[in-house]
């Protein structure tokens, strides 16, 4: 039998029909695929999206920036704190950790961005305790001597100043618990949000030292 063009017989039809199965079967595997890797791909862009707008951490980064600004950071202890040795970009994020704006509650935080301030406060916490309180005495009044230059301080200013060094371990001390707060809270959350798996604090391994720098 003589087949006209674009006509099957027989063994031909029979094996174009398997073949269209086969395609079938293939294509709707592709999809079934590409879908699964496309739900993939928009939960991990949702998980790295994810901004932070919850009204307990916004309220702990307040208390913490008011303890670090009245207690820590003032005008008495800032001379001490100038001896820091940190890097600036330690410096940078403990600012704007102690600093919260307006627009920074209108636009949230992203996990990444503050696991690394609260890292790096943590930092800070861990060089004040352990380099800076033991000299914080000698730093605060050593160039008050003539042969340094000094001049004189005022009756209260010294009073002020050693009510600040002698409160200056316990002042430490509540700023490591506030941070240590904010951070168990933003695991929390970032857990309740992202799923244990795909947490953002456990693609961090530096976290794991945040226990340590705050004892």
């Amino acid at each position: 039998m003589v087949s006209t063009p674009g006509t099957l017989y027989g063994a031909d039809r029979e094996m174009s029909i398997v073949d269209m199965s086969r395609f079938d079967a293939c294509e709707a595997v592709g999809r079934l695929l590409f879908n699964e890797l496309a739900e993939i791909i928009g939960q991990v862009r949702e998980a790295a999206e994810m901004q932070v707008k919850d009204e307990e951490i916004f309220r702990i980064i307040e208390q913490l920036g008011d303890h670090y600004k009245s207690n820590i950071s003032n005008r008495i202890m800032r001379k001490a704190l100038l001896k820091m040795d940190l890097d600036n970009a330690t410096w940078d994020r403990v600012e704007r950790l102690t600093e919260i704006s307006d627009y920074q509650r209108m636009e949230g935080y992203s996990f990444h961005e503050l696991y690394e301030q609260v890292l790096a406060m943590a930092l800070f916490v861990n060089y004040a305790q352990h380099r800076l309180l033991p000299n914080l005495r000698g730093l605060l009044t050593g160039d008050e001597s003539p042969r340094f230059g000094g001049g004189t301080v005022g009756a209260n200013d010294k009073v002020l100043r050693d009510m600040a060094i002698n409160n200056f371990r316990s002042n430490l001390g509540i700023l490591s618990d506030i941070v240590n707060d904010l951070y168990l809270k933003t695991v929390e959350l970032d857990k309740h949000l992202n799923g244990e798996q795909n947490a953002v604090y456990s693609r961090m391994p530096e976290l794991r030292q945040l226990g340590q720098l705050l004892i």
